[in-house]
């Protein structure tokens, strides 16, 4: 006997990270994570 398995729904996980100023271009800036 054979049968089907369907499987529907999605994962999705967000980070956010807290910094002093947004980077200017080419720049690299230090932040800390925020849960």
């Amino acid at each position: 006997m054979s049968s089907n398995v369907v499987v529907v729904g999605s994962f999705n996980v967000d980070h956010v990270w807290r910094c002093e100023s947004l980077p200017a271009p080419g720049a690299t800036i230090a932040g800390r994570y925020s849960t």
